[in-house]
């Protein structure tokens, strides 16, 4: 996971919000001044078995 600060004078907000594409929870407490925590994507397991090779 990593963490962000962010100032950003277009978001006029105060809350939380998920981000599901990106897997990313904004957090706001005041208006304009919050952080980002960047959870890391799940990967999907893929076999590397190759049944017609030995």
């Amino acid at each position: 996971m990593k963490v962000r600060f962010i100032f950003a004078w277009y978001d006029i907000w105060v809350g939380a919000f998920w981000d599901r594409k990106k897997q990313w929870l904004y957090i706001l407490p005041l208006p304009m001044v919050g952080v980002i925590l960047k959870f890391n994507a799940r990967q999907k397991k893929t076999s590397q078995k190759n049944p017609g090779h030995k």
